[in-house]
């Protein structure tokens, strides 16, 4: 195992909150551990590039992390051309032998609902250039937090499966506990309603057709597929009716053009 120096390029927190945050989780204070904080570095400004870089060899680093990715370059994150850019000077840290992780926000849901690896920000040129996706979605329950982590893509081996932590926050100390593999017929479940969502944006499909498709192109069952219709219809986020014996669904157009309602997740992508 490799070890060195860890780097972490923060546009988001500040130092005091990692401060608190090691503290909480019993780090030694003389780790190698870096920050560079609120400098308003962009790894597609060379001047910026190479100041990173030589920081990274002085100090033996061997782990980078940006946070968050949008604040780490200025290009138009839509472009292939600007994407690319910046995949390719992140490449330089690799050519040093430095691991690169960033962590780049999921693009809010709509009405229109994504797998996590659809749902990553900008152009394709990101996730295409990936060694390893992973996706991190926080739900809040009873004042606990819980993390499900599900392994999108992971290029020179087999996938890890979906698992979940639960973070418990003192007052002093944050306890980190591994939960457990998640329920795969829920991962699948949750996978269809994406799906299903995406596939009846713009047209009307019957029950039977959406199963198949789902079958066919993500290998999800009939029983997945039928309790995510149900329960999208349940909560109101498709619509149902009848046709002689079949059962057809469709999201309701939004009334007088208004935009469509913003359904607000506190999901990551680390990559």
């Amino acid at each position: 195992m490799i070890q060195g120096s860890v780097l972490i390029v923060d546009e988001e927190n500040g130092f005091g909150v990692f401060k608190q945050r090691m503290r909480m989780l019993d780090f030694e204070p003389d780790l190698p551990v870096y920050f560079c904080t609120f400098k308003n570095l962009k790894v597609d400004n060379p001047d910026d590039l190479s100041k990173l870089l030589d920081e990274a060899k002085s100090r033996n680093v061997k782990l980078v992390v940006f946070d968050p990715f949008i604040a780490m370059h200025s290009g138009e994150e839509n472009r292939a051309e600007d994407a690319q850019k910046v995949m390719e000077a992140l490449q330089q840290f690799n050519l040093i032998g430095v691991t690169v992780i960033f962590i780049h926000h999921h693009r809010k849901d709509g009405i229109r609902k994504f797998s996590a690896s659809q749902s990553i920000r900008g152009s394709s040129a990101f996730s295409g250039r990936l060694d390893s996706h992973i996706a991190v979605l926080k739900k809040e329950k009873d004042q606990i937090s819980e993390l499900e982590i599900t392994q999108e893509k992971l290029r020179r081996d087999r996938k890890v499966k979906p698992f979940k932590v639960v973070l418990r926050a003192g007052d002093e100390k944050m306890n980190i506990e591994y939960a457990g593999e998640l329920d795969e017929s829920e991962v699948k479940k949750e996978e269809a309603k994406k799906y299903i969502v995406s596939l009846i944006a713009d047209q009307v499909m019957s029950g039977e057709d959406i199963k198949l498709y789902l079958k066919e192109e993500f290998n999800i069952g009939d029983r997945n597929s039928s309790e995510a219709l149900r329960e999208l219809v349940k909560d109101g986020n498709i619509e149902e009716r009848r046709t002689g014996k079949k059962k057809e669904y469709f999201i309701e157009a939004t009334p007088n053009n208004e935009p469509e309602p913003t359904i607000e997740t506190d999901e990551d992508d680390v990559y």
